[in-house]
């Protein structure tokens, strides 16, 4: 089933409609990422439009639309579908809003496009999908785009239904006088969900608290449940994960966004077999997929938790081989999306730590690549020090100086510990170590020094 992703343009809400992810089966389609389409060019546009993107709903298997998804798309007041893959639900869910509402719902169509549906009735936008995902000049023209279009919904809609320009007088739905119980009870899940949103930005007993509220697990509402999963994986409550997984109805839990928390509470918690079983049911998720971005990089994540358990047991064969795993999943779900730089910055970071001739060559072409990703995200301008010294990082892996001094400018003034000052030197020091021109090395030096803390700068002279 579609995922429904919320998000509010000047106060109203708008709600964003798309397959899950690569869908399998047609051999084209399979390799179309829609996540990538969404985080690099929908989710900006709403930025742009200045907006929040919020997640309001889950990814859901199966012929069943969700209630509280049907309310949604009925009371959204802007709706964008993206009819580029042949996901049912999404074709239904656009017919329910064009029979319901006159305008303010906004179509988009990749070329080429994957759906069997005729959009000549709809004033769709279209965008080129090259490779299965977007080129920064095509991921900008469709943020663009869309950023306007959402500014006219938001101000003064036009009629965009097919239905209301054919019939003359059609009333279409009213939403403002009583409402059916299940209705009411879509209302009450979408309320639960923002709870469990905001609880989980306060820590895992806000959300155990939320989770008392919603009362007997299997008889509440999918988008409930998955926000639950969610909200638990956020604050890093890995058993909470699975526990919650264990009471879900197989609609719920077998969706792929829930699949692959739980494969990531499974590698966290690593227990004994949770790593083996996360493993394979991610490798499940990604045959299914053909390859999806965010279970690739799940699998990296599992794979680096493997690596460091290896490590700890000075296990240097296994620590060699789970080494290798985690620098290819990181790499390939980069590959599937440029836009995800905690994917870039980990496959970096293993190559790094292989340190082969063969791996320093292929940091030297990822470094430039996830720089932009990170600069397009805005990471220079942060206020948070790790995401500025990860920028760092990147900077001075892809010899990008000019940035590397900007950004230790900017690093000495945020709020830090000594700690952590400290450990961004060491890692400047580490870099010096792999060699390089005398001036280069002595630019690593300079900036090393310049971050460390005063009372541990002598210990490094």
């Amino acid at each position: 089933m579609a995922a429904a992703v919320g998000v509010g343009v000047g106060g109203r809400e708008c709600l964003v409609l798309m397959p899950p992810g690569q869908p399998p089966g047609d051999e084209n389609l399979a390799r179309i990422d829609v996540d990538a389409v969404f985080r690099r060019a929908i989710e900006p546009a709403v930025i742009e439009a200045g907006c929040t993107p919020r997640r309001i709903d889950r990814t859901f298997p199966g012929p069943v639309v969700d209630a509280s998804t049907m309310w949604r798309v009925l009371s959204a007041d802007i709706l964008v579908v993206d009819l580029t893959t042949t996901d049912p639900t999404v074709t239904y869910l656009l017919g329910v809003r064009h029979a319901a509402r006159p305008g303010a719902t906004l179509v988009l169509v990749g070329n080429p496009p994957g759906t069997g549906l005729d959009t000549g009735l709809v004033d769709a936008i279209r965008y080129e999908v090259t490779a299965g995902s977007l080129t920064g000049a095509d991921a900008d023209a469709l943020r663009g785009e869309l950023a306007v279009r959402l500014r006219v919904a938001a101000a003064a809609p036009a009629v965009d239904s097919p239905v209301f320009a054919l019939l003359d007088g059609y009333p279409g739905v009213s939403l403002t006088g009583p409402v059916s119980m299940a209705a009411a009870q879509a209302e009450r899940d979408a309320i639960l969900a923002e709870r469990l949103r905001d609880a989980a930005a306060r820590g895992p007993e806000a959300v155990r608290s939320t989770e008392q509220e919603i009362g007997h697990l299997p008889a509440a509402g999918r988008a409930v449940l998955a926000s639950l999963v969610t909200a638990y994986a956020e604050v890093g409550a890995w058993g909470d994960v699975i526990r919650v997984h264990d009471q879900l109805p197989s609609s719920v839990a077998d969706d792929t966004e829930v699949r692959r928390r739980v494969a990531q509470a499974l590698a966290a918690r690593n227990g004994p077999g949770d790593g083996d079983a996360a493993i394979a049911l991610l490798h499940r998720l990604i045959e299914a997929s053909g390859g999806d971005a965010a279970s690739l990089t799940a699998l990296g994540r599992a794979y680096k938790e493997r690596l460091v358990a290896a490590q700890r047991e000075h296990d240097v064969v296994a620590a060699a081989i789970w080494l290798d795993e985690a620098t290819d999943a990181f790499g390939r779900g980069f590959e599937r999306d440029p836009g995800d730089v905690y994917a870039g910055v980990n496959a970096i970071n293993l190559l790094v730590r292989k340190g082969t001739e063969e791996a320093m060559a292929r940091v030297e072409q990822l470094a430039p690549v996830v720089t932009f990703a990170a600069l397009r995200h805005g990471c220079e301008r942060s206020e948070d020090y790790w995401t500025l010294a990860t920028l760092l990082e990147l900077a001075l892996l892809g010899h990008d100086d000019d940035l590397a001094s900007r950004v230790v400018e900017r690093l000495v003034t945020v709020p830090s510990e000594d700690w952590m000052r400290e450990t961004t030197a060491s890692n400047i020091s580490r870099l010096a170590e792999l060699g390089g021109p005398d001036e280069r090395t002595a630019l690593l030096g300079d900036l090393s020094r310049r971050l460390r803390p005063p009372a541990l700068a002598g210990h490094a002279a």
